[in-house]
């Protein structure tokens, strides 16, 4: 700003010089031209000052917005991200937020100097001469019926423009995370062909936004010398009837060159808050959605051990599909508990309402009697541990997945506890990094029994007061299968115990066990007793068992 209002000053300066007579030879000219670099030199100083602190703030700024973003969507609950594609999501953080910190280093900074050095030297000209001043005044107005809606326009082009970037993104990002299952289908000439689609798309839009700015900036510089041949006849037939000095109309020529960028920068400003409302509409979508820290009334709850978790009338829906209906179950500490059932009947999705990753429709979950949106998230998370069929390996190391989301570093007798209960030791030792070892994306360079013995250690260092078995061995071979299994047998022991499987070895010796069937519990019992009373859960045992001893089980008429 300072720079800016001392620009202004510069071309009377000039002014005066051409003015005198004998330029060089007098002190006064002599002083005035010392006067003249001395601002030149400290408008420079300032200007370029100005420039990099600007800059510098305006990369603090993105940091800022960028952290925001990812923290919201970090405290989202899963249910927005079900709707969601996470290439797209990245193109936000990164893409859009690149337009917002543009606006905020560039356009912002530049319309405020604009401003300045626009009514500074307009204050100054009409005191040079008015007459002369509103012949350049008129730029206005023929700026503006143009700029104006070529600005509405670039509003609605940019929304489009950083739609079509998320697409892009997101493609990109789903095809590169899931090229085995590409190649091994023969679907990179499918997946190419809708990469295509997109980049013609964005092609045509970055067409279009170029025409705009091929139309707008012609026309100010046609604008722009119309308004210099005004000033030079006008000015010229001035000097000549001797009602203006050629000092003045040289200061006024340039003063014009001066603000002409500066008005073609307030002209476009416009234009740029069109652009920017555009690409930050989705980051405010983002912002404006609810998190989970919402569901949370209290934030210190306490609960004395033992723990007892209880299900009370819980329903459950993804939207107008009814998954969940009146669950009642409990799960006494210390006990094993299984539930089971046929594909689709709700398992997993039950577990998602336990861990609070959903919140019911209606019901309750309940620990000792306490409500669980009484609970903070982090508190009552942290009673879980889960290892399921599913991937939750990350990229990294080995033990950068050993110690995924604790909040203290464990020490290295716990490390090393941990890892020979889960059975890695051996696994380890055999590595060239050892725990170091890099492990691929979604822990591709691992076998999927030593994905979950990972799993396991995770759980353990977690150190939960209820472990979540969500099928967990139910892809794995026998051999791998009889590994994990014994991996867990040390990891159960002295917690509550809640698993979902389809495999008989692994419910039979439960506590109890829930039968979950079209949205709800169809019985509850031990194995023996499931057996005796629940058909269904009969037919479900039956087609697990070989044809040749289907006949009996377990004494029981089948």
């Amino acid at each position: 700003m300072a720079g800016s209002a001392l620009g202004i000053v510069v071309p009377l300066y000039i002014k005066d010089l051409i003015d005198l007579k004998n330029i060089f030879k007098s002190a006064l000219s002599l002083s005035f031209i010392a006067k003249l670099a001395v601002v030149l030199v400290v408008q420079t100083i300032l200007s370029s000052g100005g420039d990099f602190l600007i800059s510098r703030e305006g990369e603090r700024q993105i940091v800022n917005i960028r952290q925001l973003l990812e923290s919201h969507l970090l405290e989202l609950p899963v249910s927005f991200f079900d709707e969601q594609d996470s290439g797209k999501l990245a193109s936000r953080i990164i893409n859009d937020s690149i337009l917002v910190k543009d606006f905020i280093t560039e356009t912002i900074p530049s319309f405020i100097t604009s401003l300045i050095t626009v009514v500074g030297t307009f204050a100054v000209l009409f005191t040079l001469d008015w007459k002369l001043t509103l012949v350049i005044f008129t730029i206005f107005p023929l700026d503006a019926a143009f700029t104006i809606p070529l600005g509405n326009f670039e509003e609605k082009l940019t929304i489009d423009t950083q739609k079509s970037l998320s697409d892009l993104s997101g493609i990109t990002t789903e095809s590169l995370r899931n090229i085995r299952a590409v190649k091994l289908n023969g679907a990179e000439t499918g997946i190419l062909a809708k990469f295509v689609a997109k980049l013609k798309r964005l092609y045509k839009l970055s067409i279009k936004n170029d025409a705009v700015f091929a139309v707008l900036s012609p026309i100010q510089d046609m604008v722009s010398f119309v308004l210099i041949v005004s000033v030079l006849f006008y000015g010229g037939y001035r000097v000549q009837t001797s009602t203006l000095t050629v000092g003045a109309l040289t200061s006024f020529l340039i003063y014009f060159f001066q603000i002409v960028n500066p008005i073609n920068v307030l002209a476009s400003f416009y234009t740029d808050c069109k652009q920017m409302k555009g690409a930050v509409s989705k980051i405010s979508d983002i912002l404006g959605k609810s998190t989970e820290k919402y569901h949370c009334r209290s934030l210190n709850v306490k609960v004395n051990e033992p723990y007892n978790l209880t299900i009370s009338n819980l329903s459950f829906a993804y939207g107008q599909k009814k998954v969940l209906e009146r669950i009642n179950m409990q799960f006494p500490t210390e006990k094993k508990i299984a539930i089971v059932g046929p594909t689709g009947a709700g398992k997993s999705t039950l577990i998602n309402l336990i861990t609070r990753l959903y919140n019911p429709t209606s019901g309750a979950i309940k620990l000792n009697e306490i409500n669980s949106n009484e609970f903070a998230l982090e508190d009552w998370r942290s009673l879980f541990g889960v290892v399921s069929q599913e991937n939750y390996i990350i990229s990294g190391t080995i033990y950068d997945n050993l110690v995924f989301g604790l909040q203290q570093q464990p020490s290295a007798s716990s490390l090393n506890e941990a890892i020979a209960i889960a059975n890695l030791a051996e696994f380890i030792a055999g590595l060239k990094h050892g725990i170091a070892e890099v492990v691929g994306e979604q822990g591709i360079k691992l076998s999927g029994g030593q994905r979950q013995k990972i799993q396991i250690a995770q759980a353990y260092l977690r150190n939960p007061r209820f472990l979540i078995l969500d099928e967990a061995t139910s892809n794995l071979d026998a051999n791998s299968e009889a590994e994990v299994s014994q991996a867990l047998k040390h990891v159960m022991q002295g917690r509550t115990i809640i698993t979902i499987a389809h495999r008989l070895a692994t419910i039979t010796d439960s506590d109890r066990i829930y039968f979950l069937d079209n949205k709800t519990i169809v019985g509850s019992g031990n194995h023996e007793e499931l057996l005796k009373k629940v058909p269904k859960y009969r037919r479900f045992v039956k087609e697990q068992i070989l044809p040749s001893n289907s006949h009996r089980i377990n004494g029981v008429d089948s």
